[in-house]
């Protein structure tokens, strides 16, 4: 029987539950490298990205690659979307992002743009974590039963729902 330590897929002990927003305190912006020592799964050789963030296209943000010319992603904070959504890191991935406290840990998720924007979607199952201290990123798969295709319309309506049942009560 190996001692706790030997359990590399225990399930950190706290989980992330909030918007970034309200846990990370350093300033993102274009300046900032996020660092992908593994890359991200089927872009392997792109290990350098910068966030680029633009009012005009709010709640939205762009993850841009500084490796691979032309490659980037379209990203959103999945708190935003999904009421109750939450990252349990597993020990690995906590390790590998050398991520100590889960309220220094920036997490988003890719968007998958479609030609209505009603039909965009979300991957809540595999999102980015990023440690802030040391600006270690990774793609990260879950083991909760979040989907690969989120509705994002759908959850933004469902929070507005929900925000305006609430001022009436």
């Amino acid at each position: 029987m190996g001692n706790k330590n030997d359990r590399t897929d225990e399930v950190v002990k706290g989980q992330i539950t909030q918007p970034y927003h309200k846990r990370v305190a350093k300033r993102i912006d274009e300046t900032v490298v996020f660092e992908f020592p593994d890359g991200i799964p089927a872009f392997e050789d792109s290990k350098r990205f910068v966030l680029c963030l633009n009012d005009k296209i709010k709640p939205f943000f762009y993850f841009k690659s500084l490796d691979v010319q032309g490659l980037g992603f379209v990203c959103i904070d999945p708190f935003l979307v999904c009421k109750g959504y939450s990252v349990k890191l597993a020990a690995k991935d906590q390790s590998l992002l050398g991520l100590e406290d889960v309220n220094t840990a920036f997490v988003f998720s890719f968007v998958t743009v479609e030609k209505d924007p009603c039909n965009s979607t979300t991957n809540l199952l595999a999102p980015i974590v990023i440690n802030m201290e040391n600006l270690r990123g990774r793609q990260v798969i879950l083991d909760e039963n979040f989907p690969v295709r989120f509705n994002i319309w759908k959850g933004l309506e469902e929070q507005e729902l929900e925000k305006e049942q609430g001022k009436s009560s």
